[in-house]
């Protein structure tokens, strides 16, 4: 859901700037009165020059690279929050076998060693965050 949040947020900011520099156009084209031409034209000059501008700050006028950056982010953190259950749960069970091995339970039972519980989330917990834009 976090990645179609994220391409929806993507999609958004293309549509918005051809929107604009459309409906401007569109205006200017179907404009009657000389007085409405020019203001459309102003318009249309206005939205034409901010997607210059936004060309030139964004060469490719795509603000995807910075939402595969954050595609990749949250994939990635999720990647390594799982996997650091999984470790943590390994050592667990690790730990929990050897105590309970003849030798190293004497050992345990001495220095009061007891069972670990493993992580498990429970399914409110296990809910990713919600990221819109």
């Amino acid at each position: 859901p976090n990645l179609i949040e994220t391409a929806k947020g993507y999609m958004k900011h293309e549509r918005d700037t051809l929107e604009a520099i459309v409906n401007a156009r569109s205006q200017a084209m179907s404009s009657q009165s000389i007085g409405d031409k020019a203001k459309a034209e102003g318009l249309l000059s206005d939205a034409v020059s901010k997607f210059f501008v936004a060309v030139e700050n964004y060469p490719d006028l795509k603000a995807n690279q910075n939402f595969l950056a954050l595609q990749e982010e949250l994939t990635s953190t999720e990647n390594k929050v799982a996997f650091a259950r999984q470790a943590y749960n390994d050592q667990a069970l690790f730990f929990n076998n050897k105590i309970e091995m003849f030798h190293s339970n004497i050992v345990a039972g001495i220095l009061n060693f007891t069972k670990q519980e493993f992580f498990e989330i429970q399914e409110a917990e296990r809910a990713a965050p919600k990221v819109q834009f």
